[in-house]
């Protein structure tokens, strides 16, 4: 309850923000029609830095962008983005006596992170036939998480569910990109971003290390979490 008041307590200031922003360009706007993206992009991301050299497989994950034209005719564009990512895991099978009986266990350790932020982009007028480019910067809040499950496997039953790590922290980022239209109002959409942010713990798998219990296989980290990430994906303009 205490995570979801905190994101929502944070959505609704961003969105706050937006909407003043919004408000302050139609006021000075001529009559007209601005326009809206939405975005579903695949993603795939490279730790970098201290936090690469920690953490070193390569995660994957998914996002969502909604943007607003900050007035008719301008290059700017405001908006929200959310991205989940999956980073890597680590499974241990045992056996347990329950009640008598004894239970075939399945214990994963896996390491997540979701950002929710505000996010402007910019289109310069720079276009090569079907292509068009774009920059754009963000900043938000992020939850980088480790979570253990355990599950019997016996039946296909979670026997267990709770978090080893959370860190909350702020996070920000600039990014090119770009547009290729296939459609009417139909994008394919391509880019690669940086971020970084504030300074927080977490787990990463690290060779040489195991033991009975899948958390033997990581070690506890603190550093930035400086990533690339690499998008692909659809737009939609309306």
């Amino acid at each position: 309850m205490y995570i979801l008041l905190r994101i929502g307590i944070f959505l609704t200031t961003v969105l706050f923000s937006i909407n003043l922003v919004s408000q302050a360009e139609s006021d000075t706007t001529e009559q007209g029609i601005s326009l809206y993206i939405f975005e579903l992009s695949g993603e795939i991301v490279d730790p970098i830095s201290t936090f690469g050299d920690r953490l070193i497989n390569k995660g994957i994950g998914l996002s969502g962008t909604a943007l607003k034209q900050r007035a008719v005719d301008s290059p700017g564009f405001l908006g929200l983005h959310l991205s989940y990512h999956f980073y890597e895991s680590q499974s241990v099978d045992y056996q347990d006596i329950f009640s008598g009986v004894s239970v075939n266990i399945r214990d994963r350790v896996s390491t997540h992170d979701i950002s929710l932020g505000a996010i402007y982009r910019h289109y310069p007028d720079l276009v090569l036939g079907p292509i068009e480019f774009y920059a754009q910067a963000g900043l938000g809040l992020r939850w980088f998480y480790t979570v253990l499950s355990s599950t019997d496997v016996d039946i296909d039953e979670s026997l267990d569910f709770r978090f080893l790590n959370n860190a909350w922290l702020i996070t920000g980022g600039v990014g090119l990109g770009f547009h290729v239209d296939i459609k009417q109002s139909v994008l394919l959409n391509f880019g690669i971003h940086y971020q970084t942010g504030s300074t927080g713990s977490y787990y990463a798998k690290e060779d040489g290390l195991n033991g009975p219990d899948a958390i033997d296989y990581f070690r506890r980290n603190t550093s930035s979490l400086d990533q690339l990430i690499y998008k692909f994906g659809v737009s939609w303009l309306y």
